[in-house]
Formats: structure tokens, C-alpha cells, sequence
């Protein structure tokens, strides 16, 4: 708790507002509003201490995915249509359920 202690004096110090309130309980168990509030502040301090400027941010432009696609390329027959399992042509999904686990 000592080093609590020290550590809410020299924010207190320093000019923390977040720490004029808090006591070194509510800083024990290392989570917590209390915390939250300390972290951001110093995080703030620091950031205004280097002068940091957020900037908005810049996004690719949007690419249109139908554009990219090839026209003339060919559907996997393994997808849809007739299929070989076992060296057997099927198909349609009843043949394949015959074929593997027999009929229902």
C-alpha cells in the first residue's frame, strides 16, 4: 500500500484530477474506473506533452468485387452437377446417399 500511497501523492502533485479522490484501496487490485480514469489522464498528458495531433483517418477506396471477377473462369464440377465418388458417376444427392449410407 506504500507504494499506492506515493504513487496517488505524486499524482496528486503532479495536478491529477482523477487522482484527488481515489485511495489506495480502490487502486489495489489493479482494475477498475479508478484506474481507467489515471491511465487516460496521463495517457492525455503525455500525448499533449508530444504535441500529438489525431488525424481522421484514410481508407482504401472502395473496389467494386464483381468488376474483378473473371468472366471466363470455370465453377469447380466438383461443386454442383455430377460428382464421381468411388469411381461411380452421380448425380444427384440420392445417388450419392444410396451410394454411401444406403437408402432411407
Amino acid at each position: 500500500m506504500d507504494a499506492l500511497t506515493k504513487l496517488l501523492s505524486d499524482l496528486k502533485k503532479f495536478g491529477s484530477q482523477a487522482a484527488r479522490n481515489v485511495k489506495p484501496e480502490t487502486l489495489a487490485p489493479g482494475f477498475g474506473e479508478d484506474i481507467c480514469h489515471i491511465i487516460d489522464e496521463l495517457l492525455n498528458v503525455e500525448l499533449y506533452r508530444r504535441e500529438y495531433q489525431f488525424h481522421p483517418p484514410i481508407f482504401p477506396e472502395e473496389v467494386d468485387e464483381s468488376a474483378n471477377l473473371d468472366d471466363n473462369v470455370q465453377d469447380d464440377p466438383n461443386l454442383h452437377g455430377a460428382q464421381e465418388i468411388n469411381g461411380i458417376q452421380i448425380q444427384t444427392q440420392e445417388d450419392a446417399r444410396n451410394l454411401i449410407g444406403g437408402s432411407d
